[in-house]
C-alpha cells in the first residue's frame, strides 16, 4: 500500500547573493536580481508561494518619508539670468586703472535664457526674482540726475551739506511733474526743514518690494576696444538715443526680471521630515567661495592694490551693481548729457567718454515697483518699435469728441498686447485712485500716457515719436499726462473680431472704420472725456481751434516719472564722510596722502541671507519662511564711540515703526539727514521726514517664488505634494482669471505690494515672505521720549521735549518702535505623505515569461509585502497565494522583481531578500515488509 506526503523546498533569493551584486554590477536597480540554484525539478501538481520576504529599506519603522525618484512624464522650462561677458579684463593687473568691475569684464550682456528640467517626485524646479524695499537704506528714486551737491574735494563743513541740505535742483533733483501727472500712492509731500516751510515733493519710501530688473547691456568701463558694433550702430541705436539721451529710453538700457533657477532635490528613499527641511534648505543658501575686492591707491608708477573688502555670495543672496557717489556724481552727469556725449564724428563713429559711460553704467539694475506694467507696456510702446502707437486722426478741443483713434491695427496679436498691458494694472488697485476725477475706478477705467507738450529740444527738434520726458534737462516739465479710457469687465478677457456692431475687445479696444481696415479706438466717454491739459500745448486747428493732432504719441511711457511708473536704483550709501565728518572711507597711499575708496563698493546685497524651509514637529507640517533679509536693531553711525553705546541686541531681527536711520548710509531719498541733537543730556535722532511714519519697516530685500516648475496634473505626486503643500496655496482658483484661448491664471492680488501675514500668504503667485506683525506686538508700541517701553495700553502718540530748540514745522518726536519678530511662513495645507503606496510587489520569473505592461515587462505576481509596520529598516510583512505548476520543469535560476503598484521598480536596498517555497507531492511506500509476505501468499 502506497502513501503521499507534501516535500517543501525552500529558496534563498539573496540580493547579496545575486548575480548582479557579485558581478559589481552597480547600474542595475537594486530591486531586480537573479539567484542561482541546485537544479531543483518540478513535477504538474507540484505548488509555490512565498515563504517570506524582506525589503531593505534604511530609515523604514520610523517617523519618516518615502520618496521613490519616480518620472513624472513632465518637462518644465524655466528662465535664468545669464551673463555674457564681453571684453574680459585682469583687475589683478597692476596697470589696470579702472574700478571694480562686478563681472571682471568691461561690457556684460544679460539674457534671459530656457532651461528645462526633468519633473520627478523627488525634485522641484524653482524659479526666483529679486527684490530690493524701500526702507531708507541704498536707494534712489528715478529720475534723479546725480546723487549730491558738494564733490569730495570739499572742506568737512561744505562736504556735510550734502547731509543736511534740503533737496533740490542743485543736490540733483529733477522737475517734478504736475499733480494731475502723478500718482498719489507714489508722492509725498514734505516741508523744507527751515523757517520758510516750503513744500518739497518727493517720492515715497514706504519699505514697499521694487521688483529687481536688469538691464540687456551694460558697458562699465570706456574701452574702445571693448563695445560692440550693435553698442554703438548709430543707425539702430545712436541715431535715435542722441536725440532721446533720457536713460530710460537708452537701447541697449532695455530691462527685464532678473532671474535665478534652484532645482531643489532630495535623495531617493526613506528619510526624516526634519533631515529632508535641512537639505533643501541648505540647498537655497548655499555659499559660493568668497571673492577678494582689489582696490588701488596712488598713481602713475606709484599704483599700489589692496584687497579692500570681501564678497561673499549665495544662492538667493547676491550683489548687484549699485551706483556710486564717484559714478553717479554732478561730473559724471554733466559729461552723459553734454553735447559732447551725443555726437559721431566723421566716420559716423560715437564720440563717448570714461565718466559718460560710468553714469549710464549705473543703471545696469534698477527696482520697479509695478514691473508687469513696465514689461507689457514696453512691448505697446517701444520707442523705435514699427507698431508705437499715436493717433490716427486728430481730437478737436470741445468737441465732444470723446474717442482716441489711433493707428494700432485691430488684429488679435495687436489687441492681445493691449490685453496684456490693461490687465497687469489691475494689480494695482491705487492707481485708480485719482483724485483729479471722480468717475475713474479700477472697474470701469484703464490707463494710457499722453504727449502733454511739443517736447521741444534744444536743436529744435520735435519728439513727435516718443512719450514723456524725465526732466533731467531744462526746467520745465515735459512729462506725460494719464488718459483713463472706458473699461468694460464683461470683455476683459474676450476677443470680438472687428464688425459694424463695434463690440470691445478686451475691455478697452474699440474697432474703428476707416474705410479700408479697421483701427484700434479707446473710448473716454465714462470717464469725462480728455483733459483740457492735453490740448495747452499743441497745434491750433481750424478757426483757432486747439486740437490733439494726428500722429500724436500715446500708450505706454517708458520714463521713470510717468504715470504709474515708480523706479530706483540702487546705491552703495558710502559718502566718503559720514555725517558730521566723524569717519572717512578712505586708504593711506604709503606716501602720506588718503585716497577716497568708495567707489569701489559698485555692488550691494539683495535677497535673503537665510532662507528656511521647516518642518514643526508639533503640528506636522512643512513650511517655507525668511524668504527676505529682516532689518536687525542695529547701531547708529557713533555707536561705540562714547556718545551712544553699541547695542547688545544689535543683530536681533526686528521691525521698526518711526524708524531712526543710522547716518551711516546715505541716499538722497533721505535728505535733509538729521543730526544729533542733545536735549537734557540725553542724545536722540529724530525721525526722518521722508519715512512714512506709524508704517512698518521690516524688510531690506528678499525673493519671490516667481514660478514653480509642477503642474497642476503631477502637483500631488510631485514633492510639494509630498511635503504636503497643495496646489491651491500657490495658484488660488478663486483669486484666477483664464485669459482668452490661452491657459494662462493671472492674479488679482497686488502681492508685490501686499503686506503678508500667515493667512493672506495662500494663493499669491508670486510668494514671498516678511516680518509677522500681531496685535500681542502693541502693548509694546507705547514708549516714551527715551525710546523706553512703558507696556501700556495706551495708543502711542507724538511727544516733545520739554524746551525743545528744534527748528521746521515739525518739532514732535515720534518715538522709534523696534519690535522683535519672526517671519511669516507658508504653512502647508496638508499632512506630508509617508509613503507612496501601502505595499510592494513581489514579481518572479518562476511563474512565466514576463508581458509588456505599462510600457515595460512584467514578470507575474507571486506575493504583496505590507508597508504599513515596518520593523528595524524592513518591510516583511508578507501575503501569498499558492501557485500549481502546470507541466514539469527544472528550477535553476531566478529573478526576482520588487515593485511598487504601477509596475515600476522600487527604491531598495541591498539587503533585501525573498525565500520561496516549493511543495512537492511525493509517493511512498512505508510497510515493505507486508508487502512481501502479501505477495508471497499469492504464490
Amino acid at each position: 500500500m502506497s502513501s503521499q506526503y507534501v516535500d517543501s523546498i525552500l529558496l534563498e533569493a539573496n540580493r547579496l547573493k545575486s548575480i548582479e551584486y557579485i558581478s559589481g554590477n552597480t547600474s542595475e536597480t537594486k530591486s531586480s536580481f537573479t539567484n542561482k540554484f541546485a537544479p531543483v525539478h518540478i513535477d504538474a501538481g507540484d505548488n509555490i508561494s512565498l515563504f517570506s520576504g524582506y525589503v531593505s529599506a534604511v530609515g523604514a519603522g520610523g517617523e519618516v518619508i518615502e520618496v521613490t525618484g519616480k518620472d513624472l512624464n513632465e518637462e518644465v522650462s524655466l528662465y535664468e539670468t545669464e551673463v555674457e561677458k564681453v571684453g574680459i579684463i585682469n583687475p589683478s593687473d597692476v596697470n589696470y586703472t579702472s574700478l571694480y568691475l562686478p563681472y571682471n569684464a568691461s561690457q556684460v550682456n544679460f539674457n534671459l535664457k530656457e532651461k528645462k528640467f526633468k519633473l520627478k517626485d523627488n525634485n522641484i524646479p524653482l524659479e526666483f526674482r529679486f527684490y530690493k524695499n524701500t526702507n531708507g537704506e541704498l536707494h534712489i528714486h528715478l529720475p534723479r540726475k546725480f546723487d549730491k551737491q558738494q564733490g569730495e574735494g570739499e572742506n568737512d563743513t561744505t562736504y556735510n551739506e550734502n547731509w543736511t541740505n534740503n533737496d533740490s535742483s542743485a543736490m540733483g533733483k529733477c522737475v517734478i511733474p504736475a499733480d494731475y501727472k502723478r500718482c498719489s500712492n507714489d508722492w509725498m509731500e514734505i516741508k523744507f526743514k527751515d523757517t520758510t516751510l516750503k513744500t518739497n515733493i518727493k517720492r515715497t519710501s514706504k519699505n514697499e518690494r521694487y521688483t529687481i530688473m536688469v538691464a540687456k547691456n551694460v558697458v562699465y568701463s570706456y574701452d574702445s576696444a571693448s563695445f560692440t558694433e550693435d553698442w554703438f550702430d548709430s543707425e539702430v541705436n545712436f541715431g535715435k538715443w542722441w536725440r532721446y539721451i533720457d536713460p530710460a529710453l537708452h537701447p541697449t538700457l532695455k530691462y527685464d526680471y532678473y532671474q535665478k533657477i534652484i532645482n531643489l532635490e532630495v535623495d531617493v528613499g526613506f528619510d526624516s521630515p526634519s533631515n529632508i527641511a535641512e537639505s533643501l534648505t541648505n540647498q537655497l543658501k548655499k555659499s559660493k567661495n568668497p571673492e577678494a575686492i582689489l582696490g588701488q591707491v596712488g598713481s602713475g608708477n606709484e599704483i599700489k592694490q589692496y584687497d579692500i573688502s570681501t564678497k561673499l555670495e549665495s544662492e538667493l543672496y547676491r550683489t548687484f551693481r549699485s551706483a556710486t557717489p564717484i559714478s553717479f556724481d554732478s561730473a559724471n552727469y554733466t559729461q552723459f548729457f553734454s553735447a559732447s556725449a551725443k555726437e559721431f564724428d566723421d566716420d559716423n563713429i560715437f564720440s563717448a567718454s570714461e565718466k559718460a559711460v560710468q553714469y549710464i553704467s549705473n543703471y545696469n539694475f534698477i527696482g520697479m515697483k509695478r514691473p508687469e506694467i513696465y514689461v507689457n507696456g514696453r512691448i505697446i510702446s517701444e520707442f523705435n518699435n514699427t507698431d508705437s502707437i499715436s493717433l490716427f486722426k486728430e481730437i478737436l478741443r470741445n468737441s465732444g469728441d470723446t474717442l482716441i483713434v489711433t493707428d494700432f491695427n485691430y488684429t488679435l496679436s495687436n489687441t492681445r498686447k493691449l490685453r496684456d498691458f490693461f490687465s497687469s494694472q489691475k494689480l494695482y488697485p491705487e492707481l485708480f485712485e485719482y483724485p483729479f476725477n471722480d468717475k475713474v475706478n479700477i472697474n470701469n477705467s484703464r490707463y494710457i500716457h499722453f504727449n502733454a507738450s511739443n517736447n521741444t529740444d534744444t536743436d529744435g527738434d520735435v519728439y513727435v515719436d516718443r512719450i514723456g520726458n524725465d526732466n533731467y534737462t531744462g526746467t520745465t516739465d515735459k512729462s506725460s499726462i494719464p488718459v483713463f479710457i472706458d473699461f468694460d469687465s464683461e470683455s476683459e478677457f474676450v476677443y470680438n473680431p472687428p464688425t459694424e456692431k463695434l463690440e470691445v475687445s478686451f475691455g478697452c479696444c474699440v474697432p474703428y472704420y476707416t474705410g479700408t481696415n479697421y483701427q484700434v479706438a479707446f473710448e473716454t466717454k465714462k470717464n469725462g472725456g480728455l483733459r483740457t491739459e492735453l490740448f495747452s500745448s499743441s497745434k491750433v486747428g481750424p478757426s483757432s481751434v486747439l486740437v490733439i493732432p494726428e500722429d500724436w504719441m500715446i500708450g505706454y511711457d517708458l520714463h521713470f516719472n510717468a504715470y504709474g511708473n515708480d523706479s530706483i536704483l540702487l546705491y552703495n550709501g558710502y559718502l566718503n564722510r559720514y555725517i558730521d565728518s566723524q569717519g572717512n572711507f578712505y586708504l593711506d597711499d604709503w606716501n602720506g596722502q588718503a585716497q577716497p575708496i568708495n567707489e569701489y563698493a559698485t555692488e550691494i546685497y539683495c535677497g535673503t541671507r537665510d532662507p528656511l524651509i521647516n518642518f514643526d514637529s508639533t503640528t506636522s507640517r512643512y513650511g517655507i519662511s525668511r524668504l527676505h533679509t529682516s532689518e536687525q536693531v542695529g547701531n547708529f553711525y557713533m555707536s561705540g564711540s562714547g556718545q551712544l553705546p553699541v547695542a547688545d541686541d544689535a543683530s536681533d531681527e526686528v521691525y521698526k515703526m518711526n524708524k531712526r536711520l543710522n547716518q551711516f548710509s546715505y541716499t538722497p531719498d533721505m535728505i535733509p539727514y538729521d543730526t544729533k541733537q542733545e536735549e537734557g543730556g540725553f542724545s536722540f535722532f529724530k525721525a526722518n521726514l521722508n519715512l512714512d511714519r506709524t508704517r512698518i519697516y521690516d524688510s531690506h530685500s528678499g525673493v519671490y517664488i516667481n514660478k514653480i516648475g509642477i503642474s497642476e496634473t503631477n502637483w500631488n505626486k510631485s514633492l510639494m505634494g509630498i511635503l504636503g503643500f497643495s496646489y491651491n496655496q500657490f495658484f488660488k482658483q478663486e483669486n484666477s482669471i483664464k485669459y482668452y484661448e490661452k491657459n494662462i491664471e493671472y492674479n488679482n492680488i497686488s502681492s508685490n505690494l501686499l503686506r503678508l501675514n500667515n493667512i493672506n500668504l495662500n494663493g499669491l503667485t508670486t510668494p514671498t515672505t516678511n516680518n509677522n506683525v500681531t496685535s500681542e506686538d502693541s502693548i509694546d508700541y507705547c514708549v516714551n521720549v527715551f525710546n523706553s517701553v512703558i507696556y501700556s495700553p495706551q495708543m502711542p502718540l507724538p511727544q516733545i521735549y520739554a524746551g525743545y530748540s528744534g527748528q521746521g514745522p515739525d518739532p514732535s518726536l515720534f518715538p522709534t518702535i523696534v519690535q522683535k519678530s519672526d517671519s511669516t511662513f507658508i504653512k502647508a495645507d496638508n499632512l506630508p505623505l509617508k509613503q507612496d503606496s501601502p505595499y510592494y510587489i513581489i514579481r518572479t520569473s518562476v511563474l512565466g515569461k514576463a508581458t509588456m505592461d505599462s510600457n515595460r515587462n512584467l514578470y507575474p505576481v507571486i506575493a504583496t509585502i505590507d508597508k504599513t509596520t515596518p520593523s528595524n529598516d524592513y518591510f516583511s510583512n508578507v501575503t501569498s497565494s499558492e501557485f500549481t505548476f502546470t507541466q514539469p520543469m527544472t528550477i535553476t535560476e531566478i529573478r526576482t522583481d520588487i515593485t511598487r503598484p504601477d509596475g515600476s521598480f522600487a527604491f531598495c536596498d541591498d539587503r533585501s531578500s525573498v525565500i520561496y517555497k516549493v511543495q512537492k507531492n511525493v509517493s511512498t511506500d512505508f510497510n515493505i515488509g507486508e508487502e512481501i509476505l502479501q505477495q508471497e501468499q499469492k504464490k
